[in-house]
């Protein structure tokens, strides 16, 4: 594989990492309907990730992304659904792999500049994705 395939398999790696634990807990503090909503992304990208061989993922990622997206509209001005949905989305650009990748690679990382204008301290996990995508 090449540097810049190398590169977004690892960024895609790394943002699900990072992301995962945190955007569930902070759904789950506010009880608008959210959390569970999130669960359901969650358990679905789970299955896709963890479930389906690899040649399958990146159909079975188009599903879950148009669930997360569902969830973004839903939920206006919250940060947690577009954490998902980058998540989601950086998960996706791993099963794509090479070239194919990079379009999804930005906008998984313009989803996660948005659900920072909205809540600032999402800006602690980017910069730990950022610091994770430099060369060792």
């Amino acid at each position: 594989p090449t540097q810049e395939t190398k590169l977004m398999q690892r960024f895609a790696r790394t943002l699900s990492i990072l992301i995962l634990s945190l955007s569930s807990a902070i759904a789950v503090a506010r009880d608008d309907g959210l959390g569970q909503a999130i669960l359901d992304i969650q358990h679905a990208w789970s299955h896709v990730h963890y479930e389906i061989p690899k040649d399958q993922q990146e159909a079975a990622f188009t599903h879950v992304e148009a669930m997360a997206d569902a969830v973004v509209t839903r939920y206006p001005g919250r940060a947690e659904p577009l954490v998902w949905l980058a998540i989601i989305t950086s998960s996706d650009a791993g099963a794509t792999g090479g070239i194919g990748a990079l379009g999804k690679v930005k906008e998984a990382r313009r989803l996660l500049e948005q659900a920072e204008e909205i809540d600032a301290w999402f800006n602690v996990s980017m910069a730990g994705v950022y610091c994770n995508l430099l060369p060792a």
